[in-house]
């Protein structure tokens, strides 16, 4: 899948532009992301993670741009909730704290179109490819401390579309700077319901995710 990727990132970048200058460069950065799109009991909290991987920048125009990345990035989102156990009929109850993180590595192709509004400063956005390649949970309890992983790959869709919103700052040298916000469009839970259940989450699982990053174009 990951030679499939890179022979579409390198077609994107240069089908139909190859007049046009053609640089290549490599970014990295934090990732704050969190998880929305449904009505959650308890509101989700962001997880960090971090992203890496290639870029392509074309230039169009004086004023326009096409730059084209090829990312591994890590996004999800935490749940914390509070209930009672209780272990018998004199057993006033204990309240105990527990924790979910969700964590979601994807292999993303964003295709940002860049309109320079200002010297070394551009806007732009584009749709973002994602490929999911590894989901896991991770629940524990904040009393026990307890902590159980599970691989919930199966449960995830394999692919998702977002729409990338951008902010670049590019200086003279080669060196970048983005900010940047993700916003998934397709519904990512791929749990399925038996037949003839009911789903008690009819609500899409999107993610989220805000971007900082720096690079360099060589």
């Amino acid at each position: 899948m990951l030679r499939i990727l890179f022979i579409l990132f390198l077609t994107v970048s240069t089908v139909s532009l190859s007049q046009n200058p053609i640089s290549f460069g490599v970014k990295a950065g934090v990732n704050i992301s969190n998880l929305g799109g449904r009505d959650f009991v308890l509101e989700p909290n962001s997880i960090i993670g971090f992203h890496l991987g290639l870029a392509t920048k074309v230039e169009i125009s004086d004023a326009f741009f096409i730059q084209t990345e090829l990312l591994y990035s890590q996004v999800g989102g935490q749940f914390k909730d509070e209930f009672f156990t209780v272990t018998g009929p004199d057993d006033p109850g204990t309240l105990v704290n527990s924790e979910n993180t969700l964590k979601f590595s994807y292999i993303n192709l964003p295709i940002l179109a860049q309109y320079k509004v200002a010297k070394g400063l551009s806007l732009g956005a584009g749709p973002q490819l994602g490929f999911n390649i590894n989901s896991i949970s991770e629940s524990s309890s904040l009393v026990g401390g307890e902590s159980v992983e599970e691989d919930i790959s199966e449960t995830i869709e394999s692919f998702e579309l977002g729409l990338a919103l951008n902010a670049q700052y590019d200086l003279p040298f080669g060196l970048f700077g983005q900010v940047r916000y993700v916003l998934g469009l397709t519904n990512i839970d791929a749990t399925e319901v038996p037949e003839g259940g009911i789903s008690l989450n009819q609500d899409p699982l999107l993610n989220r995710a805000f971007q900082v990053s720096v690079g360099y174009i060589f």
